[in-house]
């Protein structure tokens, strides 16, 4: 009985936890300012079309690489488009931004650590039930 309180004990910590971190994620905005660059530089590696490229874009008279593009997206030299400024960076689409968040990875984390405590619960209850285990 002791492990199954201890399990349950961990996935309602990891529950609550994960409501919380939603909270503060959606709290979590990145600043941002929507920007029009024009294309500099490209250049596409080696090998298969999903691989990143390097883009050199020029914004105000300063050049910036562009985060997060794939040959499948890399924008031609003199080509206007929008990008995302953020803290010396910039970025092709707003997802790339928003991704790289620590919360993301912290949510992540809990999220894993609560379904494999949850599954244990299950499983320590069910042979608790049983009566397979008086150590359960």
């Amino acid at each position: 009985m002791k492990r199954v309180l201890a399990a349950a004990i961990v996935t309602m910590i990891g529950l609550i936890a994960l409501f919380a971190i939603n909270i503060m994620s959606n709290n979590q905005e990145p600043s941002y300012e929507t920007v029009l660059v024009t294309v500099v530089e490209t250049s596409s590696p080696a090998g298969d079309n999903k691989s990143a490229s390097e883009v050199i874009v020029t914004y105000n008279g300063k050049q910036y690489q562009l985060q997060s593009t794939t040959t499948a997206n890399t924008p031609a030299p003199g080509t206007e488009f929008e990008a995302y400024l953020s803290q010396g960076e910039m970025y092709a689409s707003i997802d790339d931004l928003i991704t790289p968040l620590p919360i993301t990875g912290l949510y992540r984390f809990v999220l894993t650590i609560t379904i494999a405590s949850g599954m244990s619960t299950l499983i320590f209850w069910t042979l608790y039930r049983k009566g397979s285990n008086a150590n359960v």
